[in-house]
């Protein structure tokens, strides 16, 4: 029995996926060439509709997933690079710089790790008193393979920057006709642009073939056909997957030895009517998704699940095996994925858990704000939200919030005898920790600090304890 006891903890502790802080990536060091256009940066405008996180990545000697950001807001971050490649001169027309997709990623593979950034953006020129136009969109997607890729992230978002800049080199003299002029507010709401674009793969069925690029896909252009070919389907039997097929395209009559093959190199095939995607080395049926496409494919298990079973297996044999298979995920299981058609980038789409502090992790962020025993015990600290009250603090004492908007940043205030606020969009993947006190007996105003998880952890579990005994 205490050998179970000590598997589930094992378990327990190994396979924990919790967030517990935040890798902070920055650009100061990465340098824009200045680029030969009749433009210069203007302003950046942020359209993302997720501003919690720039991604995911992986840390640690068990490759545990953790939060990764920028060090400072996305403007800060982007704003010299962009005026280095588009500098202000005597002849230059102001641009302004819309970004609606900037995330990062990594994959891990027992041997190898694969970093992945992804861009979306749309550069606008001023048009009259308060107009806007789109001169040029762009989107693209950048990969590249080593050990502990985490330090590449900056460089990649660099050179995906770079890319995007250069193509203005491409725009006629003049804009085309026709062109839709936006109000201030619709640039904000990321309107027009790249939400507007639409490719050949929109416009009618598939056409039948094999596709061997993402580009060939979304030109609805497949170019890769050796023969005939068929697609064999074979029903699947794990519960899970009730209703689905296994798919396998075999090219036909290539000889009399070799009445068919396996179709393994492409990135997808079409019959003329479903569309399926090739995602590590198998077939899923794509579906349509708003402006993109998705698919259910196979779980990829994180890394530290995957140790976890090693470990187990390693330390309790066969029995430590079978716990493993009994409580974690496998690479079997459903998985449902985001393919963007802008980039042609696939993302796993997170799986909505509630945490055990009673928050939904997909959309709702948590956030915590304690206070420990300060210079000025006796001066309460009102919190506010937006300017509502939510709350008193008192030395020993915390108060729980959560936020739904990933556009838009919450904004904390801490009233004392002065007001001081702190604005942020929380990350919804984890636990937001911050610290509120008065940092002087003399300073009037208290201030918000961020707190690593363990810290903030201690102190929750501290105050409650007192709660209790009282």
């Amino acid at each position: 029995m205490r050998y179970l006891i000590a598997a589930c903890g094992l378990t327990l502790w190994l396979s924990s996926a919790t967030l517990a802080q935040t890798v902070e990536i920055s650009l100061t060091g990465q340098v824009l060439a200045p680029v030969a256009v009749p433009f210069h940066f203007e302003r950046l405008v942020d359209a993302r509709p997720d501003r919690s996180r720039l991604g995911k990545v992986y840390r640690g000697l068990d490759n545990r997933p953790v939060s990764a950001n920028f060090s400072q807001p996305l403007s800060d971050e982007l704003t010299p690079l962009l005026r280095q490649a588009l500098p202000a001169g005597p002849a230059t027309r102001p641009l302004l710089v819309r970004i609606h997709t900037l995330s990062i990623g990594e994959t891990i593979r027992p041997t190898s790790e694969t970093a992945e950034a992804e861009l979306v953006l749309d550069f606008l020129e001023p048009v009259g008193p308060d107009g806007y136009r789109v001169l040029l969109s762009t989107g693209d997607m950048l990969e590249n393979k080593g050990v502990d890729v985490t330090r590449r992230h900056a460089a990649n978002i660099q050179k995906l920057l770079e890319q995007s800049v250069r193509q203005l080199s491409t725009l006629p003299a003049a804009p085309p006709t026709g062109t839709p002029t936006l109000t201030w507010e619709q640039v904000q709401t990321g309107q027009d642009g790249a939400a507007t674009v639409r490719y050949a793969v929109q416009t009618g069925p598939p056409q039948k073939g094999v596709y061997r690029t993402f580009e060939e896909f979304r030109n609805n252009a497949p170019g890769g056909a050796e023969g005939p070919f068929e697609i064999e389907k074979t029903a699947r039997r794990k519960k899970e997957w009730a209703g689905t097929d296994d798919i396998q395209p075999y090219y036909l009559y290539l000889d009399a030895q070799h009445p068919k093959r396996p179709i393994t190199k492409a990135w997808g095939i079409s019959d003329g009517q479903t569309m399926y995607i090739r995602y590590r080395n198998h077939y899923f049926p794509l579906e349509t998704a708003g402006a993109d496409y998705a698919f259910t494919g196979f779980r990829n298990p994180e890394p530290d699940e995957m140790m976890t079973r090693a470990v187990m297996g390693s330390a309790f044999g066969l029995a430590g095996a079978a716990l493993a298979a009994a409580t974690l995920p496998d690479g079997s299981t459903p998985q449902r994925y985001e393919l963007h058609l802008t980039t042609g980038r696939v993302v796993a789409r997170s799986v909505p858990t509630i945490g055990a502090d009673g928050f939904a992790r997909e959309d709702t962020a948590a956030v915590y704000v304690y206070r420990r025993p300060d210079s000025r015990p006796d001066q309460p600290i009102t919190v506010l939200v937006g300017g509502r009250n939510v709350g008193e603090l008192l030395p020993g004492s915390y108060l729980a919030l959560s936020w739904r908007d990933r556009r838009s940043e919450m904004t904390l205030c801490a009233r004392g005898p002065k007001e001081q606020c702190k604005s942020f969009v929380p990350d919804f993947s984890t636990t937001t920790y911050l610290e509120c006190s008065f940092t002087s007996g003399t300073e009037d105003a208290p201030a918000f600090s961020v707190v690593p998880a363990k810290e903030g952890i201690f102190y929750l579990k501290k105050f409650r304890a007192r709660q209790r005994a009282r």
